[in-house]
């Protein structure tokens, strides 16, 4: 569980920055509602560990680890879109740095 906490606590201040940059406060919501359902996968399949049927707790621990990697591959891609927004923003810098340095010295 303690894994979960950190990586929740990582993917929630990568949100954070990518707001920051973008001034997108829905990208935030859309995130933070991906986040909140892994968590509550998690905490389904420790409940259901705890279940006496073994047939009843396969079936539904498979659906849950479904569900699980469903929403983990939605997260790697907003991670993904993270990492090119982040590429763009360094390169129009890098624009903004040639075209003020023009004005300077043009």
């Amino acid at each position: 569980m303690a894994g979960l906490s950190s990586s929740m606590l990582v993917a929630r201040r990568i949100v954070d920055e990518l707001v920051e940059f973008s001034g997108e406060t829905e990208l935030r919501l859309v995130a933070l509602a991906y986040l909140i359902c892994i968590a509550h996968l998690h905490v389904m399949i420790f409940e259901m560990e705890a279940m006496t049927d073994r047939l009843e707790v396969y079936d539904s621990l498979m659906c849950l680890k479904e569900s699980n990697e469903a929403e983990n591959s939605k997260v790697k891609a907003l991670n993904g879109m993270t990492a090119q927004t982040e590429q763009v923003i360094r390169m129009k810098e890098g624009h903004v740095k040639v075209m003020e340095e023009a004005i300077r010295f043009g």
